[in-house]
C-alpha cells in the first residue's frame, strides 16, 4: 500500500522516539521507497528527542522531516486575528481552506480544527418560549425569545458570533433583527418577535451546524356586527347589537375560548372559529359612533379587535 502525505503541517512543539528504530520524523515516522510526499512542513523550533546512536534528519516538503517554517511566519503581513495566522492563498505551500475544511478558535487556540469536528459538536435551544407556544398579534404584545448555544465539545474551534432567526411562512412575524449577537459568557442570544397575523408559526434559531425549532400559535381575532336593532323601556332607549368574533387560527378548540361565550360558537364556512356575542348600550352612550376595542381572552392569551359602533 503506498501511503500519500501531502501539504501536511506538523505544529507540535516536540516529539520523541521511545526506542532506537528508524521509523522516526516530524511529520511522518516513515517513507517507503515508492511513496510520495510532497508540500510538507514543520515547526522549526520542534524539539527532538531520540535513542538513536545516530540521528541525521533530511529536512525537505518531500521528506518525512518536512521543511523547516517558522510557526510565527504564518502570519500575514497585515494579519489582525487568528483567523488570518494561517496563510490560505492557492499559491501558498500550505493552503488551508478555511471556507470549506478548518476553522480556527480565536479564544481557545491559534491552530486549526476540522470544521466537521467543530459543527457536530454544537447544540442550540430556545429557553424561554412563551405559555403553551401561544402569543397574539400586535406590537404591544410582542414576545421576547432566547436561544442558548452550546459547544458540547470543546475541539478549541471558533464558537458562533450570532444567531440567525428565521419564519415559516415568514412574513407572519417580524424579528427585531435577523441575526442576533450570542453572549460569549453565556451564550445566549435575544431577539423580539411581533405577530403580523394570526398563524401557525415555525420559529428557527440557527448557527453553522445546529438548529432548534418550535411552533408558535400566533392569535387574532376579526370582530363584525351581525345584527343590530333598538328596544326601548318606559325610562330607556338602548341600542342592541350581535356581534360574530372570528378567532385565526381557526382551529382552536372551543374550550380554550371565554367561557361565557357559551355553546354556540361554531367554526364557520371560512374555517374560523366564532362566537356571538349579545350587547346593549343606552342611547347618548358615547360609545355609539366609535370604535370600540373588544379584548378576547384565549387560555392566558389576550387577543384584542377593534368594531365601528354605527346608530342602528
Amino acid at each position: 500500500m503506498v501511503k500519500i502525505r501531502e501539504n501536511c503541517y506538523a505544529i507540535n512543539p516536540w516529539i520523541q522516539n521511545g526506542s532506537t528504530g528508524s521509523n522516526f520524523g516530524r511529520v511522518a515516522g516513515n517513507k517507503h521507497t515508492s511513496a510520495s510526499m510532497s508540500g510538507n512542513y514543520a515547526r522549526s523550533d520542534m524539539s527532538v528527542y531520540h535513542r538513536r546512536s545516530s540521528y541525521s534528519p533530511v529536512y525537505g516538503t518531500t521528506t518525512k522531516e518536512g521543511a523547516d517554517i517558522a510557526h510565527n511566519s504564518l502570519r500575514h503581513p497585515t494579519a489582525t486575528n487568528a483567523s488570518n495566522l494561517y496563510r490560505s492563498n492557492s499559491t501558498d505551500p500550505l493552503r488551508w481552506d478555511f471556507t470549506n475544511v478548518w476553522v480556527i478558535n480565536e479564544h481557545y487556540s491559534l491552530h486549526p480544527t476540522l470544521r466537521w469536528e467543530v459543527e457536530n459538536s454544537r447544540d442550540i435551544e430556545i429557553i424561554n418560549r412563551p405559555t403553551n407556544d401561544e402569543m397574539a398579534v400586535g406590537a404591544s404584545n410582542s414576545i421576547n425569545l432566547t436561544a442558548l448555544f452550546e459547544q458540547t465539545t470543546d475541539y478549541n474551534a471558533p464558537r458562533p458570533a450570532t444567531v440567525k432567526w428565521s419564519a415559516q411562512p415568514a412574513n407572519a412575524v417580524t424579528f427585531s433583527s435577523a441575526t442576533t449577537p450570542i453572549d460569549p459568557a453565556t451564550g445566549e442570544s435575544q431577539v423580539t418577535v411581533t405577530g403580523n397575523r394570526g398563524e401557525y408559526v415555525t420559529i428557527t434559531a440557527s448557527v453553522p451546524g445546529a438548529s432548534y425549532s418550535f411552533v408558535l400559535t400566533v392569535f387574532d381575532v376579526q370582530i363584525i356586527i351581525t345584527d343590530e336593532d333598538t328596544w326601548s323601556t318606559t325610562r330607556q332607549t338602548f341600542y342592541w347589537f350581535e356581534l360574530e368574533v372570528l378567532i385565526v387560527p381557526s382551529d382552536v378548540p372551543k374550550s380554550r375560548a371565554t367561557p361565557d361565550w357559551g355553546p354556540d360558537a361554531y367554526v364557520d364556512p371560512a374555517n374560523h372559529f366564532v362566537a356571538e356575542v349579545d350587547f346593549a348600550v343606552p342611547r347618548g352612550d358615547p360609545l355609539v359612533g366609535e370604535t370600540v376595542l373588544v379584548d378576547v381572552e384565549i387560555g392566558d392569551v389576550t387577543v384584542t379587535g377593534s368594531i365601528f359602533l354605527s346608530r342602528p
